[in-house]
Protein backbone atom coordinates (compact mmCIF):
# COMPACT_ATOMS: atom_id res chain seq x y z
CA UNK A 1 0.00 0.00 0.00
CA UNK A 2 1.29 3.80 -0.86
CA UNK A 3 0.50 7.43 -1.39
CA UNK A 4 -2.30 7.23 -4.51
CA UNK A 5 -3.16 3.93 -4.21
CA UNK A 6 -6.87 3.71 -4.85
CA UNK A 7 -9.71 0.76 -4.38
CA UNK A 8 -13.30 0.14 -4.83
CA UNK A 9 -15.28 -2.45 -2.16
CA UNK A 10 -16.43 -5.38 -3.52
CA UNK A 11 -19.99 -5.04 -2.52
CA UNK A 12 -20.68 -1.72 -4.28
CA UNK A 13 -24.35 -2.28 -2.91
CA UNK A 14 -22.58 -1.17 0.71
CA UNK A 15 -20.49 1.80 -0.60
CA UNK A 16 -20.13 2.35 -4.67
CA UNK A 17 -17.32 5.29 -4.06
CA UNK A 18 -13.53 5.26 -4.97
CA UNK A 19 -11.13 5.72 -2.08
CA UNK A 20 -8.10 6.70 -2.67
CA UNK A 21 -4.58 6.49 -0.20
CA UNK A 22 -3.76 10.41 0.35
CA UNK A 23 -0.69 9.92 3.43
CA UNK A 24 2.34 7.75 3.67
CA UNK A 25 1.28 4.30 4.90
CA UNK A 26 5.30 3.92 5.67
CA UNK A 27 5.50 6.96 7.54
CA UNK A 28 2.28 5.98 9.90
CA UNK A 29 0.67 2.44 9.11
CA UNK A 30 -1.65 3.04 11.80
CA UNK A 31 -3.31 6.05 10.40
CA UNK A 32 -3.77 6.04 6.69
CA UNK A 33 -5.75 8.58 5.31
CA UNK A 34 -8.14 7.81 2.74
CA UNK A 35 -11.02 10.11 0.63
CA UNK A 36 -13.60 8.99 -1.79
CA UNK A 37 -14.68 10.34 -4.57
CA UNK A 38 -18.52 11.24 -4.94
CA UNK A 39 -20.79 12.69 -7.10
CA UNK A 40 -20.79 16.56 -7.49
CA UNK A 41 -23.67 18.62 -6.70
CA UNK A 42 -24.69 21.69 -4.92
CA UNK A 43 -24.34 20.79 -1.44
CA UNK A 44 -21.15 19.33 -1.74
CA UNK A 45 -17.89 20.25 -0.61
CA UNK A 46 -16.22 21.56 -3.77
CA UNK A 47 -12.42 22.21 -2.18
CA UNK A 48 -12.01 19.69 -4.81
CA UNK A 49 -13.86 18.96 -7.89
CA UNK A 50 -12.16 16.09 -10.79
CA UNK A 51 -13.65 15.89 -14.02
CA UNK A 52 -13.53 13.03 -16.58
CA UNK A 53 -10.31 12.06 -17.29
CA UNK A 54 -8.62 13.17 -13.99
CA UNK A 55 -8.73 9.02 -12.86
CA UNK A 56 -10.30 6.40 -15.26
CA UNK A 57 -12.64 5.50 -12.71
CA UNK A 58 -14.50 8.94 -13.27
CA UNK A 59 -17.29 8.96 -15.90
CA UNK A 60 -18.91 12.90 -14.65
CA UNK A 61 -17.84 16.02 -12.62
CA UNK A 62 -16.62 14.37 -9.43
CA UNK A 63 -15.83 16.03 -5.86
CA UNK A 64 -13.66 14.49 -2.95
CA UNK A 65 -15.65 14.14 -0.02
CA UNK A 66 -13.09 15.46 2.63
CA UNK A 67 -16.05 14.75 5.54
CA UNK A 68 -15.83 10.88 4.98
CA UNK A 69 -12.21 10.50 5.40
CA UNK A 70 -10.71 8.18 7.52
CA UNK A 71 -7.53 7.12 9.21
CA UNK A 72 -7.23 2.89 8.53
CA UNK A 73 -4.78 1.18 9.98
CA UNK A 74 -2.38 -0.20 6.64
CA UNK A 75 -2.70 -3.64 8.21
CA UNK A 76 -6.43 -3.57 8.44
CA UNK A 77 -6.71 -2.55 4.41
CA UNK A 78 -4.50 -5.47 3.65
CA UNK A 79 -6.11 -7.73 5.19
CA UNK A 80 -9.74 -6.51 3.26
CA UNK A 81 -7.44 -6.96 0.09
CA UNK A 82 -6.57 -10.50 1.21
CA UNK A 83 -10.31 -11.28 1.61
CA UNK A 84 -10.61 -9.86 -1.56
CA UNK A 85 -13.31 -7.05 -0.44
CA UNK A 86 -11.28 -4.49 -1.78
CA UNK A 87 -10.98 -4.33 -5.47
CA UNK A 88 -7.70 -2.19 -6.52
CA UNK A 89 -8.18 0.25 -8.87
CA UNK A 90 -5.50 1.85 -11.17
CA UNK A 91 -3.47 4.68 -8.38
CA UNK A 92 -4.21 8.07 -8.54
CA UNK A 93 -1.83 9.75 -10.77
CA UNK A 94 0.61 12.52 -9.66
CA UNK A 95 -1.27 15.17 -10.49
CA UNK A 96 -4.55 13.52 -9.39
CA UNK A 97 -3.28 13.33 -6.05
CA UNK A 98 -1.76 16.53 -6.00
CA UNK A 99 -4.88 18.27 -6.49
CA UNK A 100 -6.71 15.77 -3.74
CA UNK A 101 -3.80 17.16 -1.70
CA UNK A 102 -4.50 21.14 -2.16
CA UNK A 103 -8.03 20.49 -1.44
CA UNK A 104 -7.50 18.67 1.52
CA UNK A 105 -5.17 21.86 2.72
CA UNK A 106 -8.51 24.25 2.07
CA UNK A 107 -11.41 22.02 3.04
CA UNK A 108 -13.37 22.68 6.59
CA UNK A 109 -14.87 19.50 6.39
CA UNK A 110 -11.98 17.19 6.72
CA UNK A 111 -11.65 15.23 10.35
CA UNK A 112 -9.24 16.90 12.47
CA UNK A 113 -7.21 13.21 13.12
CA UNK A 114 -6.79 12.84 8.81
CA UNK A 115 -5.95 16.13 8.53
CA UNK A 116 -2.74 16.03 11.33
CA UNK A 117 -1.86 13.26 10.01
CA UNK A 118 -1.26 15.06 6.52
CA UNK A 119 0.21 17.69 7.96
CA UNK A 120 2.95 15.61 10.19
CA UNK A 121 3.75 14.37 7.07
CA UNK A 122 4.26 17.69 5.49
CA UNK A 123 1.90 16.78 2.80
CA UNK A 124 -0.55 19.90 3.65
CA UNK A 125 0.41 23.32 5.40
CA UNK A 126 -1.13 23.71 9.36
CA UNK A 127 -4.22 26.33 8.36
Amino acid sequence: MQIGDAFLLEDRDIDPHLWVVISHPQENAQAVVIVNLTSLGPTKDQSCVLNVGDHPWISHATCVHYADAKCVSEETIDQLVAKSLLQPREPAADALLAKILRGAAITDAMPIKCRRVLVDQDLIDDA
